[in-house]
């Protein structure tokens, strides 16, 4: 063959090969949460973003992400959902425990994939985790099941204590679920709990007013996007109070609380990328087993310790997987 036909084939396949690159089916998913809508350029490294692209999905070639954000109003979430389903979002990510309840209920013809929600069957969601079998699938944190090892770290960094406040977003079940889980570990250790059932933000200046003139031993924060989005009021009470405080995830320690024990939150984020790939790919939700996390991250705060005053046992400092001088 001569060599202007070998090079007239190689331009023409080419050609084809990039019209079909452009020619990709563009899939769009939505996004919903009850939190603050992050900067564009922190949505663009989303770890969600990260995990599709694990996956083949990549936004600008063959993905539209559709982002919704609540913003702490939680009785916007019905809507938001709607618009989601409206914008034409194939599957529906949903992440929190309201966040997953609106969009399992509202989108109830769509696939939904949730992370972050609490406990997926204590909620309801899902019938258990190993068959979900409806319209729900994705990824447990194991919040609940973790809530007497938490206590008991707390207590273990802070042996003196007898009475711990639990603050808490009494709108979510999943979260009165890890507060009841808390309750029930306290008989066992023989620490009391003072409840703070909180509705809004401002339930928890009244907890925070309530404290102020008797103050507990410890703090333990439940995280969701209500304490979340509030969680340098709280830190910073109980620093100026000397009260060690703990919460699920590594974000209440870096900003400034001082102790967590749970998942790492960007790694099951990214892992709902694979649950969004099957189901564009022809999967069921309800065939798709929910994930519970394997490792579980210890994270210290030794400055916010040095300024309560408090002495980390070395066991609990070698057992950690991070610490923040």
């Amino acid at each position: 063959m001569k060599r202007r036909h070998v090079l007239a084939l190689t331009l023409a396949a080419a050609a084809l090969a990039g019209r079909g690159h452009a020619q990709q089916r563009q899939r769009i998913i939505g996004f919903l949460s009850s939190n603050v809508r992050p900067p564009d350029a922190a949505l663009a490294s989303h770890p969600l973003i990260r995990g599709l692209a694990e996956h083949g999905y990549v936004v600008g070639r063959n993905l539209k992400v559709e982002w919704r954000f609540a913003a702490g109003q939680f009785d916007a979430l019905p809507a938001l959902v709607a618009e989601l389903v409206a914008a034409g979002a194939e599957v529906i990510v949903a992440a929190g425990g309201l966040a997953a309840m609106a969009a399992a209920r509202i989108a109830a013809e769509h696939p939904v994939v949730i992370i972050s929600a609490g406990d997926p069957v204590g909620m309801g969601l899902v019938p258990n985790l190993a068959r979900p079998g409806g319209h729900v699938t994705g990824v447990s944190e194991a919040s609940t099941e973790l809530s007497g090892k938490r206590l008991d770290l707390l207590a273990q960094l802070a042996p003196a204590i007898k009475r711990v406040a639990v603050l808490w977003n009494a709108d979510d079940p999943g979260m009165t679920l890890r507060y009841r889980a808390f309750s029930d570990t306290a008989a066992k250790l023989g620490l009391a709990i003072e409840p703070y059932a909180l509705h809004s933000v401002g339930d928890i200046d009244a907890a925070i007013a309530t404290m102020a003139t008797r103050p507990p031993d410890a703090l333990m924060v439940v995280s969701d996007s209500l304490t979340g989005m509030n969680s340098r009021r709280i830190v910073d009470f109980a620093i100026e109070r000397r009260l060690p405080a703990m919460s699920e995830f590594a974000n209440f320690v870096s900003g400034g609380g001082l102790i967590a024990y749970g998942p790492a939150l960007p790694d099951q984020i990214a892992r709902a990328g694979y649950y969004v790939a099957r189901i564009l790919g022809g999967a069921r939700p309800g065939d798709l087993p929910m994930e519970e996390p394997t490792r579980f991250y210890l994270t210290i705060n030794l400055k916010t310790a040095r300024a309560l005053g408090i002495e980390i046992p070395p066991a609990l400092l070698v057992g950690a997987d991070e610490v923040i001088e």
